[in-house]
């Protein structure tokens, strides 16, 4: 567990937090300049508080009343920078063996074999930075990063560079390598879609203080309202597994039956289905002759409200939010515990393969 209390000025940002870090998989989630990476070195030892502790587990890391101040590389914590820093001049190999050839050998806890196969970078390691993709030199740098022993992993926005199906391949890297090593991790998004779907917990970060925590469903709409109006688009992210290619693509996506593009994937593959919430339909009574491929019931389960749109969320198996105006959520009279039916053109739902 990483608990702390920071005070720090620098500039205009004055960041005042109080927090605990359970051994969970948590964002930290806010807009810029809200004091995401000033946070993240202060607890990494990359900027020293002004005032305030810092613990890990039952080590003291920070602490301005005894002037205890662990230098980086003795605190336990693996930092992932938003870019990937690779040491140029060493090949991917050379750049896993920096860190994990300091470590005293009684205090290596994973082998450089283990992390590379967990990390999928074996076809890699004698290359060299500069003939990386963005995405391999994300999982390279992660690899280097948890070969120098870390209790504690901090990422921040490993993301940004990276197109769509790279990033939600590195997302359920994050998660796989959380759950295998039992690694906690708190990584930096100012991306709703990076956030559902994934994280545990979410941090929200407002001028410098955390004004919010809870699962990403209780904090989505004061995400939505970090972003600027009309902006926050909500994905509703579900596992699928493709069952017939005869009428369409039909898939099974987490107990739903639902029928996508042709071409999504072949019988008994896996995928991730996306469907905006802003991309769904939400009728009380069960439409006739639709041109839309997916016609499907269900309960209203909660009602979100917010500023510019709110949120409903409808219970059709797995739950699925749909994007409404709050005057549309008036005028049609919805209420929780209500039969609905939901409209999904086959065009609006987007699938990433192999991931």
């Amino acid at each position: 567990m990483l608990r702390a209390r920071l005070s720090y000025r620098q500039g205009d940002l004055h960041l005042d937090v109080q927090l605990t870090l359970p051994r969970g998989f948590t964002a930290l989630f806010g807009s810029s300049g809200a004091g995401k990476t000033t946070l993240l070195n202060l607890l990494a030892g990359l900027r020293l508080p002004d005032q305030g502790e810092i613990y890990l587990g039952d080590e003291t890391l920070f602490s301005d009343s005894t002037g205890k101040h662990l230098p980086p590389h003795r605190r336990g914590i693996g930092y992932v920078f938003q870019e990937a820093r690779l040491f140029p001049h060493l090949t991917v190999l050379g750049n896993l063996h920096f860190g994990w050839k300091r470590l005293p050998a009684g205090q290596r806890p994973f082998a450089p074999e283990q992390i590379i196969d967990l990390t999928g970078i074996g076809n890699l390691l004698d290359r060299r930075p500069i003939s990386l993709s963005g995405g391999e030199k994300q999982r390279v740098a992660i690899a280097r990063a948890l070969l120098a022993g870390p209790r504690f992993l901090l990422l921040d926005e490993p993301l940004s560079a990276l197109d769509v199906p790279a990033r939600i391949g590195f997302l359920n890297l994050l998660t796989t390598i959380h759950r295998t090593l039992n690694l906690p991790m708190l990584y930096v998004s100012h991306d709703i879609h990076s956030v559902m779907g994934w994280a545990e917990q979410v941090l929200l970060m407002e001028k410098g203080k955390i004004v919010a925590t809870g699962s990403p469903r209780e904090i989505l709409p004061r995400m939505m309202r970090a972003h600027p109006p009309g902006e926050a688009v909500v994905p509703n992210l579900l596992r699928a597994t493709v069952v017939s290619l005869e009428n369409g693509t039909e898939v099974d996506a987490q107990g739903l039956g639902l029928i996508l593009p042709g071409g999504s994937g072949l019988p008994g593959e896996k995928i991730l289905v996306e469907i905006d919430a802003s991309n769904i339909i939400l009728a009380t009574e069960k439409p006739l002759n639709l041109s839309a491929r997916n016609l499907i019931a269900g309960k209203i389960a909660q009602i979100q409200d917010g500023e510019d749109q709110s949120l409903v969320w409808v219970n059709a198996g797995p739950e699925l939010a749909v994007s409404l105006l709050p005057s549309t959520v008036r005028e049609m009279g919805l209420q929780v515990g209500q039969a609905v039916f939901l409209i999904i053109k086959a065009s609006a739902i987007r699938c990433y393969g192999n991931r």
